[in-house]
């Protein structure tokens, strides 16, 4: 038997539940990460993995929870387990998931995240089209956002930052865009979503020290940045960065 899911948002509370059933195998962990790296992917206060209904066939399939929140990397969404039974939770390795806690219920994991919430969340959201308009839009998005929740000392970076995300987007993806900044806790979040599956790489030099003025939009990114990456998603992925509210 495979992996079924159902993911459940919370818009109100920002957390995601995902509720796991079947068999965790070496065939099913690949549909595991898949799912969470989609849930990931909308940048929640928390993903809550409800594993009361999901069966290990060894317990090294486990480590597909801690890989992917490595590999999704962002520090303003936090991965819980719940459900998690007598059984399950001694074969846990507490060196891998020391990052990510784990309840019995999902009321616990739900009351747990709630508490941490002492700052409300900020978002806001704009869709633009793939133009050479649109770095100009999204740069004015960001800066307003960050002079109206009280981090203005942040508009320069994340207004450079952003505008990179969204000309790399418009040169290499040319399609229509979703650009996201969001203030959580200690965290400015900035994601672009666009409809092309191939993920941003950042140029080389080629035989020497410089880079093409091209190519160093992801450097500049990854320069003013506490961690960027890309997230697939369906239809296309997510370019996200955080830059943290009092300095990198």
């Amino acid at each position: 038997m495979s992996v079924e899911s159902t993911v459940l948002p919370d818009p109100a509370s920002g957390v995601i539940v995902v509720a796991l059933r079947g068999d965790l195998t070496l065939e099913s962990v690949p549909t595991v990460r898949a799912v969470l790296l989609k849930c990931f992917a909308e940048f929640p206060e928390a993903v809550i993995a409800d594993v009361g209904e999901l069966r290990v066939d060894t317990a090294s399939q486990l480590a597909v929870f801690p890989a992917t929140a490595r590999v999704h990397a962002a520090p303003v969404t936090s991965l819980l387990l719940c459900g998690v039974s007598p059984g399950l939770a001694t074969v846990i390795d507490p060196r891998q998931f020391q990052d990510i806690p784990f309840y019995d219920t999902r009321e616990a994991a739900l009351s747990a995240v709630r508490a941490a919430q002492v700052q409300p969340r900020r978002r806001m959201r704009a869709q633009l089209a793939g133009t050479p308009a649109a770095p100009g839009t999204a740069r004015e998005l960001v800066g307003g956002a960050c002079r109206s929740w009280g981090v203005a000392h942040l508009s320069d970076p994340a207004t450079v930052v952003i505008s990179e995300l969204v000309s790399n987007a418009v040169e290499h993806a040319g399609t229509d865009l979703e650009v996201t900044v969001a203030l959580r806790g200690r965290y400015l979040h900035l994601s672009v979503h666009d409809g092309s599956a191939r993920p941003p790489v950042p140029a080389e030099p080629a035989g020497g020290p410089l880079i093409p003025v091209r190519g160093r939009g992801l450097h500049l990114v990854a320069g003013y940045a506490t961690a960027w990456g890309s997230t697939p998603v369906a239809g296309g992925k997510t370019v996200w960065a955080t830059l943290r509210t009092n300095g990198n």
